[in-house]
């Protein structure tokens, strides 16, 4: 009597049935047996299906068959994948630079995967997406494979300030049955480099008056690795004493590495010219993706002046004849700055006037702007050594100080005042009859008085008439 199996699903090697007996008398029983050592596939297969049949020779005529017994131990698969997701660098600083992402995938169940695969789930780069490959796609249970891919960083990416991705792996039991492994997420954070610089300059360099337009530019770029947007520049130190400059910029946004060109003008004052420069220095601003605002370094153009100091002098005299000592003459003194300063301290020295006592000169205004004038006034009395000389000849120089200092002198201005012709005729004729009476009469021991009264000459003769007309 035996046992054999007639139908065995096992992928091993057959049980070989063993019975402690091979002779049975009628309702005699035996038990016999056999060990089977499970295998992978038998897992994989879900079950081992053993049918067996047991024969034996009776003392006489053929051998007996039992009828077939089938014993089916199912297997109970526990199928799990596990996802470890990583990424090298972990940081970015730059457009195009390139992540490795790392996909470590375990079978951590007790059946055979296959088609194993990843996939991002959710990736918040915005370049092209990365392209997962795994070099197995099938697992035996506690077996891995580490799956990889690459990404390219973008502007944008660097922008957002992170570049998030999620992903999953999958895998086919035998059974056909589709699993999924946890999510696993890596996060590649941006190292935000946030700089401006500013070039400030200004056109032309030079000024010479007020009124001047100058155009100032200023060079805005961005340095760093992210877009800067807002960008705007102020006057940190306005230019001179007028109407600070309106800065416009021709756009607000620039990515990184690139530039702008913002301008304002500003209308040049007194006050500057006399100031000698005008000093500006403004600063770039602008705001970062993620929120902090960004500064440039202060940029400072100097625009200078060119002085020209000038002042002229016009002296003029009321009346211009006089006729007799004792009459007064105003002195007026035009006084004008010709030049791009102004002048303060305003004085005038005047200078070969008559044998009187000196004009005392008074002027209205002592500062003048570029191109203004003032009249100064002075009044002189005639004296009598005036009328004889003829002229009264009086030179005069104005002079200032401009606002940095020097001192600037006008060229000297004469105004002459004459004797009235016929007051010097009667005077001079008047003297030379009276010389020629006296040589005439001189013989006579009669006394000769002359007198002058009101610059007319009388002479009177007391005796000394000739004898003869008696």
């Amino acid at each position: 009597m035996g046992v054999v199996d007639t139908a065995f699903s096992g992928t091993g090697a057959p049980p070989v049935v063993t019975c402690p007996v091979t002779t049975l008398v009628p309702q005699a029983t035996t038990t016999c047996t056999s060990t089977y050592t499970v295998t992978q596939a038998d897992v994989d297969a879900g079950s081992i299906v053993n049918t067996a049949v047991a024969s034996g020779t009776p003392p006489t005529g053929p051998p007996v068959t039992s009828p077939p017994s089938t014993v089916t131990v199912a297997t109970a698969p526990a199928s799990a994948l596990t996802l470890a997701k990583t990424a090298v660098p972990s940081t970015m600083t730059a457009v195009g630079q390139t992540i490795t992402y790392s996909y470590a995938i375990v079978n951590a169940g007790n059946a055979t995967l296959t088609g194993v695969g990843v996939a991002d789930t959710a990736f918040s780069g915005s370049g092209t997406p990365p392209v997962v490959t795994c070099p197995v796609t099938t697992l035996a249970p506690q077996a891995s494979t580490t799956c990889t891919s690459t990404y390219t960083v973008t502007q944008a990416d660097l922008n957002a300030g992170s570049i998030v991705n999620t992903a999953t792996a999958s895998g086919t039991t035998p059974t056909g049955a589709v699993i999924t492994s946890n999510a696993s997420t890596a996060t590649v954070t941006a190292e935000a480099v946030l700089s401006l610089t500013l070039v400030k300059t200004a056109s032309p360099s030079t000024v010479t008056a007020a009124g001047q337009t100058i155009t100032y530019s200023y060079l805005v770029t961005n340095i760093g690795n992210v877009a800067v947007t807002d960008v705007r520049v102020a006057d940190t130190a306005p230019p001179g004493s007028g109407v600070p400059a309106v800065v416009t910029c021709p756009v607000t946004t620039l990515a990184p590495q690139a530039s702008t060109t913002c301008t304002g003008t500003y209308t040049v004052t007194q006050t500057d010219i006399d100031a000698g420069s005008i000093v500006n220095t403004a600063t770039a601003f602008g705001t970062s993706p993620t929120g902090p605002p960004v500064a440039s370094p202060p940029s400072t153009a100097t625009v200078t002046v060119t002085p020209n100091p000038g002042l002229t002098l016009s002296k003029t005299a009321a009346p211009r004849r006089v006729s007799a000592a004792g009459q007064r003459i105003t002195y007026s003194y035009l006084v004008t700055n010709t030049g791009n300063v102004t002048l303060t301290d305003l004085g005038l020295r005047d200078t070969g006037r008559g044998s009187g006592v000196p004009a005392v000169i008074t002027c209205p205004v002592t500062t003048l702007a570029p191109q203004a004038s003032t009249t100064c006034t002075g009044i002189y009395v005639v004296r009598r050594a005036d009328i004889n000389a003829g002229v009264i000849v009086n030179t005069a120089t104005a002079s200032g100080r401009s606002l940095s200092g020097p001192v600037v002198t006008s060229s000297e201005s004469t105004a002459a005042v004459v004797v009235a012709p016929a007051v010097r005729s009667r005077a001079d004729g008047g003297a030379d009859r009276q010389k020629s009476e006296i040589r005439n009469h001189s013989s006579n021991s009669t006394k000769i008085k002359i007198t002058d009264r009101k610059k007319k000459h009388h002479h009177r003769h007391r005796g000394g008439h000739s004898k003869r007309r008696r």
